[in-house]
């Protein structure tokens, strides 16, 4: 029986690859995973992830739940354009986007380890022209406490994506301007030690963060993005612990400029 290698990534951002034996009729199947592998996304409490999966290159971290292909950004937005999405490209299986298998793209990697974390830029996108100081101050919607706000910060890209989802979907017609605000950390940022799902409840307030063991209350809590440049790293974080260095307004046909690597 020909063993399929997948390669996985460890909290300490260690890679691994490990052979599965396939289903005899679904080589691809998450089902023929690893234990740990296959259990990652249901039976580790508190999403205390141990590993996960990393999505081919060229591809998201959206995948087929039933067969485990993941999507291209192009048969990602495909399939969620379908009433109700669609079907897999692959399978033919049916699922929703709510269901997508999730993986780790291959540039998130990186923010496995916690001091690339606080050294790199984050991004936030919001139709709110004082963001930074209503979450600070506790005065953000939905925070009824006299305490920060848990925040969500993430790539440009995600953050682009999330602006575009927003603008064109979820309030078309508010004709609202949307910034992103380009953010700093600070250097001694504490970070909680797992990588966890974003499936699950979001506390909105450092105040109820204190009181879930999944989250860093004080500081910053790593988790995969399934909706925004799928399968990158975002941070649920304290805010009073990062700083806005730049704010910029975006139009529908923005474009952002790249650094050459």
């Amino acid at each position: 029986m020909t063993r399929i290698p997948r390669q996985i990534v460890d909290k300490n951002g260690k890679l691994t690859t490990v052979h599965i034996n396939p289903d005899k009729d679904n080589p691809a199947s998450p089902r023929s995973f690893p234990a740990p592998i296959a259990a990652m996304h249901e039976n580790e409490k508190w999403g205390k992830y141990t590993m996960w999966q990393i999505a081919p290159e060229g591809k998201t971290g959206y995948g087929c739940p039933e067969c485990g292909v993941f999507f291209s950004e192009e048969e990602r937005i495909y399939h969620e354009s379908r009433e109700n999405d669609g079907e897999c490209y692959s399978c033919g299986t049916f699922f929703m986007n709510t269901d997508s298998d999730v993986a780790v793209i291959p540039s998130a990697i990186k923010f496995f380890d916690k001091d690339t974390v606080r050294q790199e830029k984050w991004y936030h996108a919001t139709a709110s022209n004082d963001w930074h100081e209503r979450v600070k101050e506790g005065r953000e919607d939905g925070n009824d406490n006299d305490t920060p706000a848990i925040v969500h910060l993430g790539t440009l890209d995600a953050a682009l994506a999330r602006a575009k989802w927003m603008t064109e979907f979820e309030m078309p017609s508010e004709n609202l301007t949307w910034t992103i605000h380009e953010v700093v950390l600070d250097p001694d940022l504490p970070i909680a030690d797992e990588v966890i799902s974003d499936d699950d409840y979001e506390p909105r307030n450092v105040a109820v963060a204190r009181t879930n063991p999944r989250y860093e209350a004080e500081g910053a809590t790593r988790y995969v993005n399934r909706y925004e440049e799928v399968g990158s790293i975002s941070l649920a974080i304290n805010a009073s612990k990062l700083t806005v260095i730049d704010s910029f307004g975006i139009t529908k046909d923005y474009q952002p400029e790249r650094d050459d690597d």
